[in-house]
């Protein structure tokens, strides 16, 4: 399915199964194909008859789109799209969607999930008697590109020596946590020593709490907690050890965040009513953006600053609408920085007092959202 754009042509995505093993069919071609063509939909269900597409050739996802085409996306995983004419794009109806008949054998799905491919390559990998072979339960069937599924942490559990209930209950916890947490859940005042420590206070499977017991909340043992009776608090050193990971972890939430300048606590942009905001005045708007890993900036950088723009309106009013652009990008310590530049004649067209929403865009084709954030007007006491 493809979201209508007025005079572009549409790309139809699809996915094509075996109708046996529905595994993915790989290396198809417009041959492989009887009959295609697409049907236009709109959002309260109304739907079109299918006009046909005549498929003339065969295209990676790269080549342009031109309609008869038959594009090959990812044939590994049955992944394949039809090119249709631009006339699919009529203004009446909110999306295309693709109909493709294949020879007998095959099945045509909007959607596959990775899992669901997972899950039917392990099944057909039972022995003909339909006995699983150790094999194929084995989490490199499941998971053919690396152990990063729940099953391959299932996986390496059974696979220990000591299989007791209690090592193998631990060696789980590990295994989670390790893939959570990247293994920081044994050093004392981390977040995954945290969590064990919650868990020991909470967990149904201890035994009633009593007086004297010792809870060990480090990895050394050097830090211990007496809880004297099952309803007392923490004590004055596991709230300081809490409190030092709530000011780390409190750096990992949410999207635009400090406050500095023009740019209130949360990421609220305020502007001056017929001001300039600009580099060369020493005003801009700088926006501190959560980017743990980097993707965002990396994503933006590639796009480049000239091709990235803000956009401000009010509700619905085209009128009210506030624009500027982006000066400048930079990285440091998990947060994005987006220097932001705003000019007198776009800040006068706004509105003193209520709140705009706004959003950083990449204004070439295709167009995409980055971030969005809410900003307003304050009059000039000139």
């Amino acid at each position: 399915m493809s979201r209508l754009t007025p005079t572009i042509a549409s790309r139809l995505e699809f996915f094509v199964l075996d109708s046996t093993t529905y595994l993915p069919v790989a290396s198809l071609g417009h041959a492989d194909v009887s009959a295609s063509g697409y049907v236009l939909r709109s959002l309260n269900g109304k739907r079109t008859a299918s006009t046909s597409v005549s498929l003339s050739s065969n295209a990676a996802l790269t080549a342009d789109v031109v309609a008869g085409q038959f594009i090959t996306i990812d044939s590994a995983r049955g992944h394949y799209a039809i090119d249709c004419p631009s006339g699919s794009a009529n203004v009446a109806y909110d999306f295309t969607e693709a109909a493709v008949t294949f020879t007998a054998g095959h099945i045509v799905r909007p959607v596959v999930h990775e899992i669901e491919n997972k899950i039917n390559t392990a099944l057909a990998l039972y022995d003909g008697d339909g006995v699983a072979t150790e094999s194929t339960l084995s989490y490199t069937a499941v998971e053919a590109n690396g152990a990063n599924t729940l099953a391959s942490l299932i996986y390496a559990v059974v696979q220990l020596t000591d299989a007791s209930v209690s090592t193998m209950a631990a060696d789980t916890r590990d295994a989670i946590l390790n893939r959570v947490l990247a293994g920081n859940h044994t050093t004392s005042g981390t977040v995954g020593l945290l969590l064990q420590f919650l868990d020991a206070l909470v967990s149904s499977r201890l035994a009633p709490a009593v007086a004297g017991r010792t809870l060990d909340v480090s990895a050394s043992g050097a830090v211990t907690a007496e809880l004297d009776s099952a309803d007392q608090g923490l004590t004055p050193a596991q709230q300081a050890q809490i409190d030092r990971i709530e000011s780390q972890t409190s750096k990992l939430s949410g999207t635009p965040v400090t406050g500095n300048g023009n740019v209130k606590q949360g990421g609220q942009i305020v502007l001056k009513h017929g001001d300039d905001h600009t580099v060369a005045l020493g005003n801009p708007v700088t926006v501190p953006v959560d980017d743990v890993g980097g993707a965002l900036h990396t994503l933006m950088t590639a796009v480049g600053v000239g091709n990235l723009s803000v956009v401000a309106i009010r509700g619905v009013d085209p009128a009210s609408r506030v624009s500027g652009t982006v000066a400048a990008l930079s990285y440091s310590s998990n947060v994005l920085t987006v220097t932001m530049e705003f000019v007198a004649t776009e800040t006068v067209k706004g509105v003193v007092g209520p709140a705009y929403n706004y959003d950083v865009i990449k204004t070439d084709t295709p167009t995409r959202t980055y971030f969005s954030g809410r900003l307003t007007l304050t009059r000039d006491a000139r």
